[in-house]
């Protein structure tokens, strides 16, 4: 199907099949240096994996040619903390009062350190309590989100709505984009195993995120 809005800068682009996520392949007949873009949600790709029966490594090296080059542009590393003693207002509450705080990591000679992060911080309400956090600018390249899941999933409810309802589903969000999210398409498409991918997650997370 025509597609009734398409990624920023692309003028032609097309849906395939008929779903509540969103998808679509795009391309700006004027401008072909762009290329072709493939923009997708977290709920696509979800999907697309489970019915090819693939992880995500599998998919990307599966596509990768010879014959084009490809990267992301953006990536979402995703931490889930299930039936935890902590809440997001409570995780908020110890930010504000530098009860916990956000550091970054570094490589020094051959020496890894920790520097504090003076991050900017906002925190949204529902249902009488804050429910996201969003540390550092949403335009920045790297940013991160730490929200209820479990509220979410039951709100809209979407696919894991019955899991959610018998577990508390904290979800700790880093969002790598431009020159980041080209830098871990190449990383990613060394993975070879389950192990390597959250080794290269909690690995992401911690140099940019230790809290």
């Amino acid at each position: 199907m025509q597609a009734e809005k398409c990624p920023a800068g692309y003028v032609q682009g097309f849906c395939y099949g008929r779903h509540n996520f969103y998808v679509v392949v795009a391309y700006n007949k004027t401008a072909y240096n762009m290329g072709i873009v493939i923009k997708f949600s977290a709920e696509a790709l979800h999907y697309y994996l489970a019915k090819s029966k693939q992880e995500i490594y599998d998919f990307l090296q599966n596509v990768e040619s010879d014959m084009y080059s490809m990267r992301l542009s953006r990536i979402d590393f995703d931490i889930d903390f299930i039936d935890e003693v902590f809440t997001v207002n409570s995780l908020y509450e110890k930010i504000k009062s530098k009860k916990v705080e956000v550091f970054l990591q570094k490589q020094q000679k051959e020496k890894v350190i920790f520097s504090k992060r003076n991050l900017r911080y906002r925190g949204f309400m529902d249902e009488g309590k804050i429910q996201t956090i969003y540390l550092n600018s949403p335009l920045s390249s790297v940013n991160c989100r730490i929200y209820n899941k479990r509220l979410e999933e039951i709100k809209l409810r979407k696919p894991e709505m019955k899991f959610a309802l018998s577990h508390s589903w904290i979800r700790f969000e880093a969002v790598f984009k431009n020159e980041y999210a080209h830098n871990l398409t190449a990383e990613l498409l060394k993975i070879k195993t389950q192990r390597e991918l959250y080794d290269l997650i909690l690995t992401c997370w911690t140099q940019k995120f230790f809290f």
